[in-house]
């Protein structure tokens, strides 16, 4: 019987920590589209350019599809891809 109310915190802390990273998704999705404006706006090589933009917006649409179906953590790994190549 002791062992309930830690069973019901170790549950409640599960739920509550899926719904935080849920909430990460947008806002490093938010973060890359406004990075990919700022990169188009930069001078360069186009071709080296054009094929990084596909990269990074495939790389966002695959994001926003593993969230939109539940898939945090691959669309937070996504958004992170599309983070890097812009950094580069």
């Amino acid at each position: 019987m002791n062992a309930l109310p830690s069973i019901v915190a170790v549950i409640a802390l599960s739920i509550g920590c899926g719904t935080a990273w849920a909430g990460q998704c947008p806002s490093l999705i938010g973060k890359a589209r406004a990075e990919l404006e700022q990169y188009k706006k930069k001078p360069g090589i186009a071709a080296i350019k054009d094929a990084r933009i596909a990269a990074v917006e495939a790389n966002l649409r695959a994001a926003e599809a593993a969230h939109a179906g539940g898939q945090h953590a691959e669309s937070e790994q996504k958004a992170n891809e599309a983070l890097k190549l812009l950094a580069q």
